[in-house]
């Protein structure tokens, strides 16, 4: 009760656990906040918890939501599964997170959605509210994923240290064409968590939904400028030109996604023959309207890779770009007949 992450979820406990397994849950929730819900080691010490308290549920609520974030469906499945044997047992708050979690093993993101909403209202400004507004946005409900957000306190209880938040908000912010919402938002993002390359590409967004794309370029200057990690500088930078593109901004969008492709060409050598590093950089081109460019880079990794749905989809959408409607629908069609389990 006197936990801030917790208290607002706490008067829907049958019970409260024992302290071992709250000791146990609350090492992995420090883990999964820090980590924006993306670290393993936070799942060792939720099954501990577990196996202290098989009362206590919540702990396995949160590796499976580990599991989600790491698009590990699989294992995601198999708690949802161990979960579902104590259903009886759940209070009506963590029925509703495992009706969520069931959804979203299958995909069910309309239903997902219902189940979580209906948790978020049982425990107004519990964590559920978070991942309602992820589902909102997902499910194109943008007005809905900020009122959600909204009920919450980005500096306290569940979301004190979830940077995620401010990404939630500003993004669907920029749905609805809110733009000057969405830098208010994006400029607390970045004087709470810094200078990080997506918090100042957020900042570079809003701005450019505003039209000011000067300040947008002397933002871009700052994230060219960070340490080199991965290829998410060029990521960011292509996601800006994106946005413009779409727009309608298109001086503009050129300008910065020739950024963009002269970040990703002057990568290492080792970098560029990475598949990753193609990929960003036939997406880089396709942004460009170098379509052709993109598509012999698409291809080539679709045949390397072809049961990689992410290449097979970017050919589709490339050939689609250059006009060929025959391999458009080659690729749609393949998406289409695809019958593995765990297809988000």
């Amino acid at each position: 009760s006197f936990d801030e992450r917790l208290s607002s979820q706490a008067t829907t406990m049958r019970q409260p656990p024992s302290f071992e397994a709250y000791r146990e849950f609350d090492q992995g929730l420090e883990l999964y906040l820090r980590s924006i819900g993306l670290d393993r080691n936070a799942i060792r010490h939720f099954h501990r918890a577990f196996a202290a308290d098989t009362s206590f549920v919540t702990p396995l609520i949160y590796a499976s939501l580990i599991h989600n974030n790491l698009l590990e469906w699989e294992q995601s499945d198999s708690l949802v599964g161990i979960m579902e044997r104590y259903r009886a047992r759940l209070s009506d708050y963590d029925r509703h997170w495992l009706d969520y979690l069931q959804a979203r093993v299958k995909g069910e993101n309309a239903e997902a959605l219902r189940a979580i909403r209906r948790a978020a209202e049982l425990a107004p400004g519990s964590k559920a509210a978070l991942n309602q507004a992820y589902l909102a946005g997902i499910n194109n409900r943008p007005r809905e994923a900020v009122d959600a957000l909204l009920t919450l306190d980005p500096d306290r209880g569940p979301m004190r240290g979830y940077s995620w938040y401010f990404y939630a908000l500003v993004m669907n912010y920029l749905a609805l064409g809110e733009h000057e919402n969405a830098l208010d938002a994006a400029r607390r993002f970045r004087a709470t968590y810094g200078d990080e390359p997506e918090i100042l590409a957020f900042e570079a967004l809003a701005l450019a939904g505003l039209g000011h794309h000067a300040q947008v370029n002397i933002l871009l200057d700052e994230v060219a400028a960070l340490p080199e990690d991965g290829m998410e500088l060029g990521v960011w930078i292509t996601s800006v030109a994106a946005f413009q593109r779409n727009r309608g901004d298109i001086e503009a969008a050129q300008n910065t996604i020739d950024r963009a492709i002269r970040w990703l060409e002057g990568r290492l050598p080792e970098t560029k023959s990475t598949a990753d590093w193609r990929l960003d950089y036939a997406w880089s081109l396709y942004v460009a309207d170098r379509c052709d460019e993109a598509h012999d880079v698409a291809r080539r990794l679709s045949q390397e890779f072809p049961q990689n749905v992410d290449y097979r989809g970017l050919v589709g959408l490339v050939a689609a770009c250059l006009g060929d409607r025959d391999e458009a629908i080659e690729m749609s069609q393949w998406l289409e007949s695809l019958g593995t389990p765990y297809l988000m």
